[in-house]
Formats: C-alpha cells, structure tokens, sequence
C-alpha cells in the first residue's frame, strides 16, 4: 500500500517473524532492502507491476545492513533490473555481498572460542534464505543524499550497533525513518507478539547512542523490517523500550558474573543465566552477540577481566573484578 505520497509499505513474513520491505517512487524508484531470496518476485516485483511501475527501471536498492534477510533478494533484483545500484555502508559491504562472508563472520563469530552458536539446520535454512553472491555496487559512509524527485531527497545515516555498518534512511520531508534494524525495542518477536529472541545487537556503546541519535530525530513516522509502520506515541515507546532493555543487561550480566566470583563464567554459561532475567528465548545462546557487546566496555573499564583458555578445547571465561 502507499502509506505516504510515494512511500510504499509491504508485508510478508521470515519464519515465525513479519518482514517489511519499503519503495520509494517518484521520478526515481528506490529499494529499502530487498529481503530474502525469493522476495522480489513473490512479493515485490508484483505490486510494482499492480501500481503500474516496472520492475525492470528499480533504481537503487539500499541494503540497510549485512543479514540475509536484507539482501538475499539482491541475485532477483539484479536479475529484473540490471541496471539497479546496490548500495551499503563500506562497513557492511563484504556481508551485504556475500551470504558465505555473513555466515562465517557474522552467525558463527562465537563457535571457535566459545562453542556457541546456531544449528546445523538453522544455519542451513540461512543459507536457503539467500540467493548467490552479487558485490554491492556503491559503498557508503553515511551523510550522503538520494535524490527521489525534483523536491525530495533522503539522507543515508550511519547507525552502528546491531551491525558495524548499518544504515537507516531518513526522509525529511515526511519526518519519516525507515529503521532497518537499527533500534530493536525489547527484541524479536514472531506473528504473535511472542518475544522469542533478544534484540541482537553487538556494541553496546554504538547500540545506546544510536537509539539516542534515531530518537532525538522525532520521526513522526517509522518504518520497521520487523515491527511494522509505528506512528506516536509508538515510536517513543519503542526507543523508550530499547534504552530500558540496555539496562536490563547491565543488571543481568552483573548478577550473573558476582556470584560466579574468580572461576567466572564462559560465555555459554553467561548466556543461560542471563536467559532466565531476561528470557526465556527459544535459544539462550542468542544473547552472545548482547552480552559481548556489554562485556566489551566492562573490560576495558577494569571490572571484568577474561580468563584466556590455557587448555585446548577450553573456553574463554569472564570474571567480575569489581
């Protein structure tokens, strides 16, 4: 549906969760992400040809971030419109390119030295969710303008967090923010409304002034990849929600990490008794991503030191200090 004069909002799912995908059209046609692999010609590519724009003249795909479900449609959009820009922060590039790079760098980043990590079968289905491998085309930083039509340019913001390289795109015109994934309330939920995952994100410094910088904007309108269109007081809330779920992980990780005293605990570990304050989640390994992203500040401030592994095979260990 056109939510705002030129601003088309979509909808289908991922799994258990919804995934929306948004088209910017006036004299130029813009992706916001392009979904998983068959996305485009299920999806995309028909309400194109509903509202009698070809599918064949998309301009530029704007792939907010390095996941498979924001890219694994690019091989279709390629395909249908050769001539579309695919365009990331230079950060994310290599991921947004590549769903071989993303699963070795990004979804089993903690197997090696922590044993943690997804199933077989759910790393697999990842796979399935995304097509071959197409190089971005452009590589951004952040800052830079879209032009959409004679009185309407978007902004590319660089909003690290959940990933180092994420970007929104914000419209000034409509005070509307198209967010990717880069606030996440407190976390991912399926059709239902059941949270059944974290919000994951990797830096808790970058996460936190990120949800600082999106909320100070005052969108009067946000477009979500996995909550929908939120007007206010919605929007507030979810910022709101976002900044409340940081400190709930600073008690979590504390509580956890005191009582364990100088053995400390491995990440595994960290993650199961995390799970029980602030879960449960289908999968208490899903908090890795979180609890590095807090332990990182904690260490480098003096009160949590890591215990290397001095043994083949043992894990690394972190241990409250004060």
């Amino acid at each position: 549906m056109e939510y705002l004069p030129g601003i088309h909002s979509l909808e289908t799912v991922m799994g258990p969760r919804p995934l929306c995908q948004y088209i910017l059209h006036q004299e130029r046609t813009i992706l916001i992400d392009t979904g998983v692999t068959d996305t485009p010609d299920k999806l995309i590519f028909p309400y194109l040809q509903q509202v009698g724009i070809d599918p064949a003249g998309i301009d530029m795909a704007v792939i907010t971030h390095g996941d498979i479900d924001h890219f694994g449609g690019n091989a279709a959009v390629r395909r249908a419109a050769p001539k579309c820009l695919l365009i990331s922060h230079k950060t994310d590039r290599a991921w947004a390119s590549d769903r071989e790079v993303t699963r070795r760098e990004r979804y089993q980043m903690f197997e090696a030295d922590h044993g943690v990590g997804y199933p077989a079968e759910t790393l697999a289905w990842f796979m399935e969710l995304s097509g071959p491998p197409v190089p971005v085309d452009l590589a951004v930083s952040g800052g830079e303008l879209i032009r959409i039509g004679p009185d309407w340019a978007v902004e590319l913001l660089h909003v690290p967090g959940h990933t180092p390289g994420h970007l929104v795109v914000w419209d000034l015109q409509h005070q509307a923010l198209f967010l990717g994934e880069a606030a996440l309330g407190f976390g991912l939920r399926d059709s239902t409304g059941r949270y059944f995952g974290p919000p994951p994100y990797y830096d808790r410094e970058a996460y936190l002034s990120t949800v600082q910088r999106l909320s100070a904007l005052k969108p009067t309108t946000m477009f979500t990849s996995h909550f929908g269109v939120l007007a206010e007081p919605a929007i507030s809330q979810f910022f709101q929600e976002s900044l409340e779920y940081i400190a709930r992980v600073d008690a979590a990780l504390s509580a956890a990490l005191k009582p364990a005293g100088k053995r400390g605990l491995t990440l595994k570990e960290l993650c199961a008794a995390m799970d029980k304050v602030l879960g449960p989640y289908d999968s208490a390994d899903e908090l890795a991503p979180v609890a590095t992203g807090h332990l990182k500040g904690l260490v480098q401030s003096g009160k949590v030191s890591i215990k290397i592994k001095t043994v083949p095979g043992e894990p690394i260990r972190w241990a409250w200090v004060g």
